[in-house]
């Protein structure tokens, strides 16, 4: 029986990506693709066609139920919270489970804090960022993107899904940061086709 040695990380053999072959030359391997890049890349504003209608009438008042609305679902993270052009826009909130036991704290906030769930109204069901596991009990961290015809337009997840690695040491800012670029982008996007 043959042994085959693994090369370590460490080990000073050079394979074709570092010699500066390119994909093109035989025998070079091709880069691997990076599965969380292409989930993130994924994220997009939704077709008009595509998007389902939200009624939003209970979340926000008629005042600020016009034009684009931005909803904030925070339940186990605040990283997305804290992205700043959440304050820009007057049709922004966050909803929370409950706003007094809500991670968010009892202080100031930077856009207004709602209930998600209520005794007769469960906007996360409606807006469809249940968690599945254990019953649909818990919101999904995520932001949403409400259009002017109500229309759920874009849907940007953190800590799950496409967001999962928000938190990770290495590579969650690049994340958070392309999640951020893809709603600024979708915002623009929506604010020329009105």
């Amino acid at each position: 029986m043959s042994a085959r040695r693994k090369r370590s990380s460490s080990s000073p053999e050079r394979d074709a990506r570092q010699v500066g072959f390119s994909a093109s030359t035989p025998g070079a391997e091709q880069p691997k693709r990076n599965k969380v890049t292409s989930e993130v890349d994924e994220v997009e504003l939704i077709a008009p066609s595509d998007a389902w209608t939200v009624d939003t009438s209970t979340i926000f008042s008629p005042k600020e139920n016009r034009g684009i609305r931005i909803i904030c679902i925070v339940e186990k993270l605040r990283v997305h919270y804290d992205i700043d052009v959440l304050p820009t826009y007057i049709g922004s909130c966050a909803l929370v489970k409950d706003p007094a036991h809500s991670i968010l704290g009892n202080g100031e906030h930077q856009i207004p804090l709602k209930p998600g769930l209520g005794s007769d109204f469960n906007h996360f069901l409606k807006l469809g960022v249940l968690q599945p596991m254990g019953g649909g009990q818990a919101p999904l961290d995520s932001i949403i993107v409400i259009d002017a015809h109500d229309r759920r337009r874009l849907l940007v997840p953190f800590g799950w899904g496409a967001g999962r690695h928000v938190m990770d040491a290495t590579g969650g800012k690049v994340i958070i940061e392309r999640m951020t670029r893809t709603l600024i982008h979708a915002l623009g996007d929506l604010l020329q086709s009105k």
